[in-house]
Order: C-alpha cells, then sequence, then structure tokens
C-alpha cells in the first residue's frame, strides 16, 4: 500500500515538474515542502530511503523547470538580482569558503560545505528567479497550503509515525536500522502554511477556501507542537502576531470589527489545535514543560558561547575568526555545528564575517521598507509583503536556535527574493509614473 503512494508521489513530482515550466512560483511551493515530502517518500520506496537525495534532485529539476519557463516568456526576470545586498551575501558566502584554509577541520569545513551547496544553488542562485512580480509571490499561497495540508494529512495517516523521545516522527527503514526522520522540519513546514493561512488576503474570499485557511492553520500549528518542537511554534506565532496588523488596514469600523472577527477566529482554532495535539505522548508533554524548555535552551546557547569564548581568547582570530566549521574542533564532532548564526559567524569568521552579514540585514531592511512604501495602500500588495516579511523572519529565528551559515540557505532565499522584488517593483513603478507623465503631457493634462 505504502509503495502505491510512493508511485503516486513520482507521478505527482512529474505533473509538478511540467507545472512548474507553465507556472514558474508553484517550484517554490516544492522547494518550501521539500523535507517533509522527501521523508514521506523515504517511508513508501525503500530506493529514497537508501538515495534520498535523488528526491531533492526531482525538486531542483522542478525549479530548473520553472527558471527556464520564465527566463523563456519574460527577459524581465533576470533583473534586480544584482543588487548590492545579494552580491554582499554572495561575497560573505566566498569568504566563509576561505575560512577553509586556516580552520583546523578542514574536512570537517568542506563536509559542511558540499551538504549545503547544493542548496545555495537551488534557492539562492536559481529560486528568485521564478519570481517577477510581488503578485507572483501570492500565487504561492494557495498551492503551498494545498500541499502542506496534503504533507500533514499524509504524515499523521503514515503507519511508520510514532513518537520518539517526545516527538512525532517518521520511522524510516533503512538496512534494517531505526532511522527517525527530522521533526524540526515537518514543524516548520507546519508553521510555514499556519502563517500563510493567518495573513494571507483571498482574492475571491469564499467558505472554501476560507476553510482551506482554517484547516491549513489547525494542522500547521498541530504539526509543530506533535513533533515537539518549540521553537517552530514560538517562532510561526510570533510572526502572526507581528505581521498581521500589517496585513490588514482598518480604515472604518465596519473593517475593524471583520478584522476583530477574524482574529478572534483564528485565535481560536490556534488555541483549540495547540490543546488537541499537545499531551498525546507523557515524554512530549514533558517537552513542553517551561523549566525543561529553559535547561535545554540554556544547555544549547552554553555551546555556542563555548566558540565566543575561545574566539575571545585569541585575538589574533578576532578578525578573521578561528576558521570555518571550529565548532566541530571544540566539540570532537565531525558534523556538529553551533546552532546559531550570528554565534557561529563571530566565532568562525570573525569581525569581518559578521559585518557583512549585518550590512546585508540593514540592506534586506531597507529594501522590505522600500516595498512596503509602494504596496502600503494597495489591500493584496500589502497582505502579500507581510506573509513574505513573517516567513524571513520565521525563519531568521529559527537560524538563531538551529542555523548554519554555509550548510543551509535560510532564511538567506527570502531574503534574496526581497532584495530583488524592491528593485522590480522599483523598475516598474518608475515606468509607470513615466508612462502616465507622458499620456498627461500629450493629452495637455496635468501629470
Amino acid at each position: 500500500m505504502l509503495t502505491a503512494f510512493g508511485y503516486l508521489m513520482l507521478v505527482g513530482m512529474a505533473a509538478a515538474m511540467l507545472y512548474s515550466f507553465s507556472r514558474p512560483p508553484f517550484a517554490f511551493v516544492l522547494v518550501v515542502c521539500l523535507y517533509p515530502l522527501k521523508q514521506l517518500q523515504m517511508t513508501y520506496m525503500g530506493f529514497f530511503a537508501q538515495n534520498s537525495s535523488y528526491f531533492n534532485f526531482l525538486v531542483f529539476a522542478c525549479v530548473a523547470a520553472g527558471v527556464l519557463g520564465n527566463l523563456m516568456r519574460n527577459r524581465a526576470a533576470m533583473s534586480g538580482f544584482l543588487n548590492k545586498a545579494n552580491v554582499l551575501l554572495l561575497v560573505l558566502y566566498v569568504y566563509v569558503l576561505l575560512g577553509v584554509a586556516w580552520t583546523p577541520v578542514a574536512d570537517n569545513a568542506w563536509a559542511r560545505i558540499r551538504d549545503g551547496a547544493p542548496y545555495w544553488i537551488m534557492q539562492v542562485l536559481l529560486l528568485p528567479f521564478l519570481f517577477t512580480t510581488l503578485d507572483d509571490v501570492r500565487k504561492t499561497f494557495v498551492p503551498s497550503m494545498l500541499v502542506g495540508l496534503l504533507a500533514c494529512v499524509l504524515f499523521f495517516t503514515n503507519p511508520n509515525a510514532s513518537f520518539f523521545a517526545g516527538r512525532l516522527t517518521l520511522n524510516i527503514p533503512l538496512a534494517g536500522m531505526e532511522y527517525r526522520g527530522n521533526p524540526l522540519a515537518t514543524a516548520q513546514l507546519g508553521g510555514h502554511i499556519a502563517i500563510i493561512a493567518a495573513l494571507m488576503l483571498p482574492l475571491r474570499a469564499g467558505w472554501l477556501l476560507n476553510g482551506v485557511r482554517l484547516a491549513a492553520l489547525f494542522l500547521g500549528l498541530g504539526m509543530a507542537v506533535a513533533a515537539g518542537s518549540r521553537g517552530q511554534l514560538a517562532a510561526a506565532v510570533l510572526s502572526i502576531v507581528l505581521f498581521y496588523p500589517l496585513a490588514r488596514r482598518v480604515a472604518n469600523v465596519k473593517q475593524f470589527f471583520l478584522t476583530g472577527a477574524g482574529v478572534l477566529i483564528f485565535g481560536l482554532v490556534g488555541l483549540v489545535a495547540i490543546k488537541i495535539f499537545l499531551g498525546q505522548d507523557a515524554e512530549q508533554l514533558g517537552r513542553w514543560n517551561i523549566t525543561e524548555w529553559g535547561k535545554q535552551t540554556g544547555e544549547r546557547s552554553a555551546d555556542a558561547f563555548h566558540l565566543i569564548e575561545a574566539w575571545w581568547a585569541n585575538p589574533a582570530a578576532w578578525a578573521l575568526g578561528l576558521g570555518t566549521n571550529y565548532f566541530s574542533f571544540l566539540r570532537g564532532e565531525p558534523m556538529s555545528y553551533a546552532h546559531n548564526v550570528l554565534l557561529e559567524l563571530i566565532g568562525e569568521n570573525g569581525l569581518v564575517g559578521i559585518t557583512m552579514y549585518l550590512v546585508v540585514a540593514w540592506l534586506v531592511f531597507t529594501s522590505a521598507r522600500d516595498l512596503w512604501r509602494m504596496f502600503s495602500e494597495d489591500p493584496a500588495g500589502r497582505a502579500t509583503l507581510a506573509c513574505l516579511f513573517a516567513q524571513a523572519i520565521f525563519l531568521t529565528i529559527l537560524s538563531y536556535k538551529q542555523g548554519t551559515f554555509v550548510g543551509l540557505p535560510e532564511p538567506y532565499y527570502i531574503w534574496v527574493l526581497i532584495t530583488k522584488l524592491a528593485v522590480t517593483e522599483r523598475a516598474r513603478l518608475g515606468a509607470w509614473m513615466q508612462q502616465r507623465e507622458w499620456d498627461a503631457y500629450a493629452q495637455g493634462l496635468p501629470a
């Protein structure tokens, strides 16, 4: 039975590749859902359990098809990418690569780089070319919820799903060994669709779409809770709370009450989801104990600060850092990392690395501010931006609890998308204003 699901997913991926060529933004949905879908496929077909990277290739092919389709139909898809923020981000990436030259664990560093390089190529160098306008981002919202909901349903109903160490994970058969899927990835998908469900503004509001939104919020938050991923749940809820005021403009009393009713409904659904999915397993309930949460957060932070202590104790390394993946040298574990991008860049790449990172972050902020100024009066535009910005904050927060710079380009692919859209939308607005002035001049009217 599970094998049949595997073949259906392969057919679905083939269809997704063709659809991505004609509707490029759809490939973005597959990137967001990549890890949960891959875990499911690994339970369906032993081949993918033994060769998990092949599923990555399928998603990569969908992204490549989408980029090709967009470039063939729209030359403007190439514009806006090489802006200051994106160029400096790529310079930072190269600089971190150079850090292998002075790290005492070059083999460990190269292993981390090799693991992350395909994702950097797919998400930072290719993914932005799926989008030309802000409206292209809006087109990903409904497909993201639908594919995310499907992944959640398949996960919860999968016979290989069970609680382990307080987390609902998939038991993946791998050469007679017990291998568990990554609960952080499934919880992250849950947070992603919950944010979209809460913040998006449907252009054609109807009971069906609103039902999908409520289901996405319910199962999305439920997935984060069941997976025992406290950081993902907290980051998702915080992102929704921060950006909901931006997503809806309240211009009159009627809108005030409608917005208030929406907040109440979504808030109740979220609370019900947390209540239902919390406490299904004794160990899972223990993970959500505030005392235990604080204890584990403190232990993880202490590990990362050991890297900063080593850096501070070596003044010669203040500028350039101790070298890429130096954390694994401290821990004595080849694949370990600091789980905090800020502390990692300071300790391993020094003042040079963290300064470039902060400048990139500032440039992304200014691009986001420019986009907001352009679309704040457009209800659909401001809601789309609220979703996009919330995703950026969501992934940025997670990078401070589980991230590593070269290992995974999160949140940087969202940062790149924001800066690219700021350039292209500014150019479109300028062209519109110029055409408006020319038309007014030709008709002898004030511009």
